[in-house]
């Protein structure tokens, strides 16, 4: 399974992940890896937490850093995300119109060639060429779709292409992915995974602890068994999550190693966890075994379950 990343040579690029779990910030990752090897500058815009792991992958002399804020989004934890997100609507809509604001000065301070957006509504630049990377075209957000699709798509418009992290053969994301626009390019799976070596041996089979943290105690209930058992063995998760896990006789590894964290992917068997789609592509070029469900409420993660899991369950 290969990308097929655009080539752009010898500019400035600047690059901002939504922070929607670490999913976009994982997925960017081969994207930026790509850019510098073309010799191009590249700037992230990104908060702390974001910062944190770019940092392991890339030297501070290789890309520059900009401070942006993430979305402001508040789960409540009762498996209700379209409401938890009409709530936020207004937070959400100011911080778009405050980043777009961003952008434009930086696009002008820094002379960028090309922005690139990883679902960021406001990060693109009227004056430079303008980038949405996303894998859902289609928002699967019943019993909103046909609102919540028209404003997607309105947010969208302003961008001057559209990459699509999936392909036409492989179909992934299956109708979240499909774009009839123009603007449209399918560039492939993407995984910070790309160029692992094959052959690796495998011999672990590994949880991964993902989404807000009004779920995580979701997964104890949904692998219980598996961990209960030993079958899972290796836990890999934020550190304020390890308490809940504590009576388990699998390793925990924090995820504030990446590094780390990847050698333990590496080496996984089979993944169990929430069904999120960068968990989805990592695996495509992983190879490995999987079991995954998805998060309470989640549209996307039930669609995809739906898509490539619920055979299991049959």
């Amino acid at each position: 399974m290969n990308s097929q990343i655009p080539h752009i040579f010898k500019s400035r690029i600047l690059i901002s992940p939504l922070n929607w779990g670490f999913g976009h910030v994982s997925r960017t990752i081969p994207i930026i890896q790509s850019f510098l090897e073309k010799g191009n500058e590249v700037f992230i815009a990104c908060n702390a937490e974001q910062k944190n792991i770019y940092e392991m992958y890339f030297l501070s002399t290789k890309v520059k850093f900009l401070s942006l804020e993430g979305y402001p989004f508040r789960f409540r934890g009762k498996g209700n995300f379209g409401l938890d997100l009409f709530f936020s609507i207004f937070p959400l809509f100011k911080h778009i119109l405050k980043e777009h604001l961003l952008t434009e000065k930086w696009v002008k301070d820094y002379s960028i060639d090309f922005v690139i957006s990883d679902h960021r509504y406001g990060v693109y630049s009227k004056n430079t060429a303008s980038i949405f990377l996303t894998h859902q075209y289609n928002l699967p957000t019943a019993p909103f779709s046909i609102l919540a699709n028209w404003a997607h798509h309105r947010l969208i418009h302003p961008f001057h292409k559209i990459w699509i992290a999936d392909s036409e053969s492989t179909n992934l994301a299956g109708i979240l992915s499909s774009c009839p626009s123009e603007k449209a390019i399918y560039i492939g799976a993407l995984s910070r995974f790309n160029r692992r070596l094959e052959n690796i041996e495998k011999t672990k089979n590994t949880l991964i602890i993902s989404g807000p943290a009004a779920y995580w105690e979701d997964l104890i209930l949904l692998f219980g068994l598996e961990l209960s058992t030993g079958k899972i063995d290796s836990i890999i998760g934020p550190k304020n999550a390890q308490s809940l896990f504590n009576h388990f006789e699998a390793n925990y590894y924090t995820n504030e190693d990446w590094l780390l964290c990847d050698n333990i992917l590496i080496e996984t068997k089979k993944l169990f966890g929430f069904c999120g789609y960068s968990t989805i592509m990592d695996i495509a070029y992983l190879k490995c075994e999987s079991k995954l469900v998805p998060c309470k409420g989640q549209y996307e993660q039930l669609y995809l379950y739906q898509l490539h899991y619920s055979h299991q369950n049959q």
